[in-house]
Formats: structure tokens, C-alpha cells, sequence
């Protein structure tokens, strides 16, 4: 019943969209990653980021290159 009800929110692109936003959310907390955090960095970056920049903004790479600055300020 839940998944269907997604289907008819809106207009017809308006299920695809919210599917990615939530999927991008669902990311960050498996990576441990606060959300609100994340997409307002990314944001801020990507008007000025290239194209060879783009795979390090995926949630999976920012939650690696955040334990890297943990373990440097450690060491």
C-alpha cells in the first residue's frame, strides 16, 4: 500500500524527484552522515565544481574523506 501511494504525489516527475532526494538522504545515514549538513556543503560547492569533482561529492566519498580528517587531527 505505501509504495503505491508514493506513485501520485504530484505532478509526473514530482515521484522520480522525491525518490532522489530520499534515496540521497538514506545515504547519508548509512554513511553516518547528518543530512542537512551534507546538502548544504554540496550545494555550496557544486556551482563551481567540475566535472572530475563530482564522484567525491557522493555521500560515500564525502563520509571516506571525513574519517580521513579524523584520523589526521588524531595523528
Amino acid at each position: 500500500m505505501g509504495k503505491k501511494n508514493w506513485l501520485f504525489i504530484g505532478a509526473g516527475e514530482t515521484g522520480w524527484r522525491s525518490a532522489v532526494i530520499y534515496t540521497i538522504l538514506a545515504c547519508c545515514r548509512n554513511h553516518g552522515i547528518e543530512p542537512y549538513g551534507y546538502l548544504k556543503a554540496v550545494l555550496e560547492i557544486l556551482p563551481s565544481a567540475t566535472n572530475w569533482q563530482i564522484p567525491s561529492l557522493t555521500p560515500a566519498a564525502w563520509a571516506h574523506g571525513r574519517s580521513l580528517q579524523e584520523e589526521r587531527k588524531i595523528a
